[in-house]
């Protein structure tokens, strides 16, 4: 989800930042895919084929992270990419602005919604180029970086933490018991027929 645009991003980080290390997180084992970039790879290794040499030492794979060693991983990392093809929630990328990493959102569906551009992510269009740009004005600007890592934590703490949650949880449980109790709603009254 998304893999297909990793060598066009770490090609055009590297033209401007040739050092930028990359590590490519998964939760899920490396996978092997069929299709228009080979008859049979992992993608480690079709991206390792589809960057310049020069770039492969700076290339950090990782896959089969589990859920609580996903933070340990993101230890030191300057900038989070999400590019994925589609992402309802955006967990990982909710977990990313957690951890204090600058976030840039490219992913597609509800990813897009978790937070405000520039202030807590960087939204960009699903697209490797617009990634690039936005990865170097991060690293160009890391006070920038910094500041947006700062809201972010704090936007998900707020907006996503169980205390957040458990009063979303009691104002929709209420708000649905206020419909049927006080009658003004007869379809969520447990007395109500069906017709």
């Amino acid at each position: 989800r998304g893999a297909e645009f990793y060598p066009t991003l770490i090609k055009e980080v590297h033209a401007v930042a040739p050092t930028t290390t990359f590590r490519i997180i998964g939760q899920h084992d490396v996978r092997r895919f069929f299709g228009r970039w080979g008859s049979s790879s992992t993608y480690p290794d079709w991206i390792l084929r589809s960057v310049p040499e020069q770039s492969r030492p700076f290339l950090d794979f990782s896959g089969g992270v589990r859920y609580q060693d996903v933070s340990s991983h993101l230890e030191g990392c300057r900038i989070a990419v999400h590019l994925s093809t589609m992402e309802t929630f955006g967990y990982t990328h909710v977990e990313t602005m957690f951890t204090g990493v600058p976030t840039i959102i490219g992913s597609l569906g509800g990813a897009r919604e978790l937070g405000e551009h520039m202030k807590h992510v960087v939204l960009v269009e699903h697209d490797a180029t617009a990634a690039a740009r936005a990865v170097l004005m991060l690293l160009g600007d890391p006070s920038l970086a910094r500041r947006i890592a700062n809201d972010a934590k704090e936007h998900v703490r707020q907006s996503f933490g169980s205390e957040a949650l458990a009063m979303d949880f009691e104002n929709l449980y209420t708000s649905v018991a206020r419909l049927g109790a006080d009658g003004t709603n007869d379809r969520w009254h447990p007395a109500s027929s069906t017709k």
